[in-house]
């Protein structure tokens, strides 16, 4: 949801409702997943399963999406951003030394708040401290998304995919003309499909 409320903020110039529907959801996702225990509440946990370590392939990527959820809501609702960069800072720095499990010390672990790897390993688990770190980045940027009123440049292409340039006419007219052949060979086509669609539904009915 704060995707589509920060969304609305950035259409409606700043409508106060989205404004507080941002606030809302922001500190509810403060308070339930930056448990208190954690370093002051600055390192991100996964509440729902990782204290009894039963979270499913899924629950372990959640981590890595609200980082990055977080750090776009900072850049498009600015007021957001002290409460936001302190979090993702210090989770960034948590999962760094979460980051020191395998062979060569890099496998990332699930459980953030604990200093040493926890022992876990898997896909999921590298996405996740690969998102917080990439929000970290995100943040150091000065520029937040913009529109075609706000200094974007991209255009739409309604003929893209067909082929045409955008300056071309229809695509269609380059199509050869329909003839007389083309028109007798619709017909038989459609006469055979109904003729065998007909037949079809009278021997479901009526053949056994």
């Amino acid at each position: 949801m704060l995707p589509i409320q920060r969304m609305q903020i950035t259409i409606t110039n700043g409508d106060q409702k989205w404004l507080t529907g941002v606030n809302g959801l922001l500190n509810m996702s403060l308070r339930n997943f930056f448990p208190q225990q954690y370093n002051d509440g600055l390192i991100m946990s996964e509440v729902a399963c990782e204290p009894i370590e039963s979270c499913d392939r899924n629950q372990m990527c959640f981590k890595g999406f609200l980082s990055v959820w977080m750090a776009f809501t900072s850049k498009l609702v600015p007021s957001t951003a002290s409460r936001i960069l302190p979090k993702l800072q210090g989770s960034a720095e948590a999962a760094a030394k979460q980051c020191s499990g395998g062979a060569d010390k890099t496998v990332c672990g699930v459980r953030w708040y604990q200093d040493t790897w926890d022992g876990k390993a898997g896909l999921e688990e590298q996405m996740s401290a690969l998102s917080v770190f990439t929000a970290n980045i995100m943040l150091q940027s000065t520029k937040g998304p913009v529109t075609s009123k706000t200094g974007g440049v991209s255009k739409s292409d309604p003929n893209a995919g067909t082929g045409q340039s955008s300056e071309s006419d229809d695509p269609l007219s380059e199509l050869p003309p329909i003839t007389t052949k083309d028109r007798v060979g619709a017909w038989i086509l459609t006469i055979i499909i109904g003729v065998t669609w007909i037949a079809m539904v009278l021997w479901v009915a009526w053949g056994h």
